[in-house]
């Protein structure tokens, strides 16, 4: 999600929507990580599929931002390495099946 509040978030979920979220936000100050991980949690990491959203000239390789992207999830304790694991795998590949 770019820029959605919680609301916003909590209105597509009605519709069965998985929501994205993505390394490029915070990285370049679009939200704070604090925010992004405030909304990776009030909407559950069942929810959620996570994505780099790089690979301008001008950004980190796309493998750096997600291998870093994990490290800050699993830092300190903010999310399981199993929740890590849902929103870049099993999320997505739910996504691919159905």
């Amino acid at each position: 999600m770019t820029l959605a509040d919680l609301d916003t978030q909590r209105q597509y979920m009605g519709y069965g929507a998985m929501l994205e979220h993505c390394f490029y936000t915070p990285y370049y100050k679009e939200c704070t990580w604090e925010e992004l991980y405030r909304q990776i949690r009030e909407i559950g990491p069942e929810h959620i599929v996570l994505s780099s959203d790089l690979g301008q000239k001008s950004s980190p390789p796309p493998v750096d931002g997600l291998m870093d992207f994990a490290e800050k999830l699993v830092a300190e304790g903010r999310f399981s390495k199993k929740q890590v694991q849902r929103m870049f795998i099993e999320n997505p590949r739910q996504i691919v099946k159905s």
